[in-house]
């Protein structure tokens, strides 16, 4: 969430929102991205429909983390039913739906 918004500046990221697939160079890097934005989707929707309005401009840090608070614990997720390392999880697993 906050790469999203604010991206890396140690190591001089931009926010993960301003990548377009288009800046990417393999099928996988683009994929992952892919993932993210869906995933980043889903939590702003959850965002908007708990304030019942679009989401607002992120103002801070602090803001943005409220706001994912807020998103976070109302996103609907589905447990799996096998068992699985951390490591094999991708996030179209952790959101199905």
């Amino acid at each position: 969430w906050q790469l999203w918004w604010f991206g890396d500046d140690r190591r001089d990221y931009p926010p993960y929102r301003s990548i377009s697939s288009t800046d990417l160079d393999t099928p996988k890097t683009k994929a992952t991205l892919s993932e993210w934005s869906i995933l980043m989707r889903h939590i702003i929707n959850c965002i908007e429909a708990e304030m019942g309005s679009p989401l607002p401009p992120i103002r801070d840090l602090a803001h943005a983390i409220e706001l994912f608070n807020m998103g976070f614990k109302t996103l609907n997720l589905k447990p799996s039913k096998r068992k699985r390392r951390t490591t094999q999880i991708k996030l179209t697993t952790v959101v199905r739906g």
